[in-house]
């Protein structure tokens, strides 16, 4: 594989940036596996140092994701929650409505 280029590393972190902002969680799993190819590949270079103040800030910007992916777990999870005691209280309501009956 070629040598990596700082525009390419640019383009990534763009592209991170844009599946982050508009919450497309599977487009950013295909950005992962990429830059997972990519960091392995720059292991055979010597890198310049554009290249790795490129890759700091591809760093900073998947930190951002993986941060950003993990609020959105919690949030989902606390949505689920919310759902399983919806469920839980609307069965105790129809169980106190047949007690009635």
């Amino acid at each position: 594989m070629a040598e990596i280029t700082v525009t390419q590393l640019q383009n990534l972190v763009q592209n991170i940036d844009r599946a982050v902002a508009g919450q497309d969680w599977k487009r950013l799993q295909q950005l992962d596996q990429t830059l997972q190819k990519v960091l392995l590949n720059l292991q055979q270079f010597t890198l310049s140092e554009a290249q790795i103040q490129a890759l700091t800030h591809l760093k900073r910007s998947h930190l951002a994701a993986v941060s950003a992916v993990k609020a959105q777990r919690d949030k989902l999870q606390q949505d689920m929650n919310a759902v399983s005691e919806g469920k839980e209280g609307l069965l105790a309501y129809q169980m106190a409505m047949n007690m009635e009956l």
